[in-house]
């Protein structure tokens, strides 16, 4: 019911979608008591209209959305936690955000093969991780790679800005020459194409976390906790510029350290 009928006092019921909105601007409705077409008194019928379009809208938006944003802003609503602040505009297709990972992780070195290795893992601890959470791989991308998201040292000038083409970002360093690093990106690019489309099995699934090397005086240095274990995945101690841990599940590491750890342990 849409209202009284302004003749009559009869109800008047319409049973489409379409002759709501269509009353809602003002065109008559036949009344089946009297017969006669009349506008509906009151404002129950412009209220009516205008959730329905309102709703409409949304499901239109929502539709419009790319499904890894769909899912994303279901896992917001289900869990509450919000998605990095990153626009929609500036997200990168899956691939190219891989490669830029990556790249902000181990740069573009001259051992390819290597870094191709070290690549792969990173991607698949991030899979991991993922799948774990329920969450987009792209997401996840976003939350392990702090760059994009605090766009802080002079490095991601030009690491945000590799794209999928063959010419140089605008912002690309001037000391370093597009012809050596150009055809690097291309095959670290490629390789993710390839992750993409295929992961396969996980090289170290004991790995679960990495993080910035803390034994030398050239990689970053990202302490981890004492109950942390440093694995290297059938590797020589100097073949990854990351280091890669084993983190126990489910439990936190307990505030004091055992004293047997104090004294020998291991902290690279």
């Amino acid at each position: 019911m849409i209202g009284p009928c302004s003749s009559c006092g009869s109800p008047l019921e319409v049973d489409s979608t379409a002759a709501v909105l269509a009353r809602a601007w003002g065109r008559p409705v036949l009344c089946e008591s009297c017969g006669s077409g009349h506008t509906p008194r009151g404002w129950p019928a412009l209220l009516f209209a205008a959730a329905l379009l309102a709703y409409l809208v949304a499901v239109v938006a929502m539709c419009g959305q790319r499904p890894a944003e769909a899912q994303e802003n279901a896992l917001v609503a289900a869990t509450g936690r919000a998605a990095p602040q990153v626009s929609t505009a500036e997200r990168p297709p899956l691939a190219v955000a891989l490669g830029r990972q990556s790249v902000a992780e181990i740069d573009l070195p001259a051992d390819e093969d290597r870094a191709d290795d070290e690549s792969w893992l990173m991607w698949h601890i991030n899979r991991a991780r993922a799948l774990s959470r329920g969450q987009p791989l792209a997401r996840q991308v976003r939350r392990y790679n702090t760059m994009p998201r605090t766009r802080r040292g002079s490095r991601a000038a030009w690491v945000l800005r590799l794209g999928a083409g063959v010419d140089p970002p605008p912002t690309w360093p001037s000391d370093r020459r597009w012809s050596k690093y150009g055809p690097r990106w291309q095959r670290r690019l490629e390789l993710a194409r390839r992750f993409v489309a295929d992961p396969g099995t996980h090289p170290c699934p004991e790995a679960t976390h990495y993080g910035g090397r803390c034994d030398d005086d050239v990689h970053a240095c990202d302490p981890a906790p004492w109950c942390w274990q440093r694995v290297w995945c059938g590797r020589p101690r100097d073949y990854w510029a990351q280091a890669y841990w084993a983190t126990p599940q489910g439990e936190r590491c307990a505030a004091t350290v055992p004293a047997d750890v104090a004294a020998g342990r291991e902290r690279s």
